[in-house]
């Protein structure tokens, strides 16, 4: 819960909304921790312990100190505490339970983490299990969430390290009921909940990076630019292990939907992107997962001094994914197939599944093979049939790049045959070039999303 400390010369002592009590030092120009709110309702702090001194992670340890054994506070499985602390009063951990959140707070120069001198840290960890000896206290936990906060209000998120900017400060353990601390336990677990969120930090690569991906990233398949992504590829775990879990498979889902949001310096999470996606393939020992076939549906324009750009991507930020399944209607009635348009002019008899393919016959007539199975919807199977002259009308349009509709073609057949090549059923559809393409074939791009209706053949 970050917050800004106030003029010290106004308010030399205050309490934040953490429950914690500072007091201004004036002689070493620093705020000092000055106790603690305690309380037994849900959700809030149920005990101070401490303070302790800390040792380096896997250190013996004395009266007054503690150790973990793991330097980097993310990678913590088990912490150890003195049971006497370092004002030699004994540690009283009888209302300590599994579940519970364990916060660790320090206080003092954080000159080494990339910010201001003076500020505070909390790394909020799950208490698995414990033990508790004559000596000392040893914890089993699961890191949840980790946080500087500068003296000037600067937020820094899970720092790679932290404990060894601070030996010989003064360190609290804070035991609370799992809804504390905006809820970092519930939102730790928050995979659990649909609809689920998921936590990634995003790589700066465009590609998948050559010795792959790493659990809690992602990555924003997109040629050269990252902000114009043509799939996301995510780890199967995200940064609090939460994984998904769907072995190897490739879901055609038109109609679904992944949503991103920023955590900003300020502690907020703002709303960036939301993208509509046509398939979800899990592959790679069910270790990666790719949103493919993106269409932008949404990205954030107005941001504010503390929520920068919110709908600019930005490499190494932290976003939470939420993706859902939409399956729209008229696909799953078979009502709306699609197919890939190729820009290209082919040869005269080439063919490709859920494809349409063009080519000019002469100057005055356009030949389209259309693929019987599309990408998507329902297939046909209609018998072979030679040419036979017909007029009936045929609309083809697509989605572009950036969202929008691209007309294709709107006028009217001259004619239409039925055949099959290598057992897969096309369909070959003469337009007289007077029924006008809105453009010239060769200036339609590239596009994986088109539909087709010939109304009277098919629709």
């Amino acid at each position: 819960m970050p917050f800004t400390f106030p003029d010290p010369q106004v308010t030399p002592e205050f309490t934040a909304d953490n429950g914690i009590t500072y007091a201004w030092d004036a002689d070493d120009s620093k705020w000092q921790v000055r106790g603690f709110k305690a309380s037994t309702g849900v959700g809030e702090v149920i005990q101070v312990h401490g303070p302790w001194q800390y040792k380096a992670a896997g250190s013996a340890i004395s009266p007054g100190e503690w150790t973990v054994d793991e330097a980097q506070p993310r990678k913590v499985k088990q912490i150890t505490f003195h049971n006497k602390d370092a004002n030699g009063k004994n540690v009283d951990w009888s209302d300590l339970q599994t579940g519970e959140i364990i916060s660790i707070f320090q206080s003092g120069d954080f000159s080494a983490a990339n910010g201001p001198t003076d500020g505070w840290s909390m790394i909020n960890y799950e208490v698995m299990s414990y033990q508790i000896f004559s000596q000392a206290t040893v914890i089993d936990v699961n890191c949840h969430w980790t946080y500087i906060v500068f003296s000037t209000g600067q937020v820094q998120y899970n720092p790679n390290e932290l404990f060894g900017f601070l030996t010989g400060t003064d360190t609290y353990a804070i035991e609370s009921q799992p809804a504390t601390l905006n809820n970092v336990a519930h939102t730790a677990k928050k995979a659990s909940v649909a609809p689920a969120f998921y936590s990634f930090r995003l790589h700066p690569n465009t590609s998948e990076p050559a010795l792959g991906i790493n659990p809690g990233q992602m990555v924003f398949s997109a040629g050269a630019d990252i902000q114009n992504p043509n799939s996301i590829i995510i780890a199967g775990n995200d940064e609090y292990g939460n994984g998904i879990q769907s072995g190897s498979n490739t879901i055609t889902c038109p109609g679904s939907i992944v949503k991103l949001f920023r955590k900003n310096l300020d502690g907020s999470i703002c709303l960036c992107r939301i993208y509509n996606f046509d398939k979800f393939v899990s592959y790679g020992n069910g270790t990666k997962v790719r949103f493919t076939e993106l269409t932008l549906a949404y990205k954030a324009t107005n941001g504010t001094p503390t929520i920068p750009d919110p709908g600019t991507m930005q490499p190494g930020a932290q976003y939470l994914l939420s993706y859902e399944f939409g399956f729209i209607k008229g696909y799953i009635d078979n009502k709306f197939p699609t197919w890939t348009w190729k820009s290209a002019k082919q040869s005269g008899s080439n063919y490709a599944e859920e494809n349409i393919l063009w080519t000019y016959i002469d100057t005055d007539t356009i030949k389209l093979n259309i693929s019987q199975v599309p990408k998507n919807g329902q297939e046909w199977r209609y018998p072979g049939k030679e040419h036979t002259a017909v007029s009936f009308p045929i609309n083809i349009q697509g989605t572009a790049a950036n969202g929008k509709l691209v007309p294709v073609l709107c006028g009217t057949t001259s004619s239409i045959r039925s055949l099959d090549f290598n057992g897969s059923p096309y369909w070959q559809v003469y337009v007289p070039a007077s029924n006008q393409f809105i453009w010239t074939p060769n200036a339609v791009p590239d596009m994986t999303q088109i539909t087709l209706t010939i109304p009277g053949y098919f629709s």
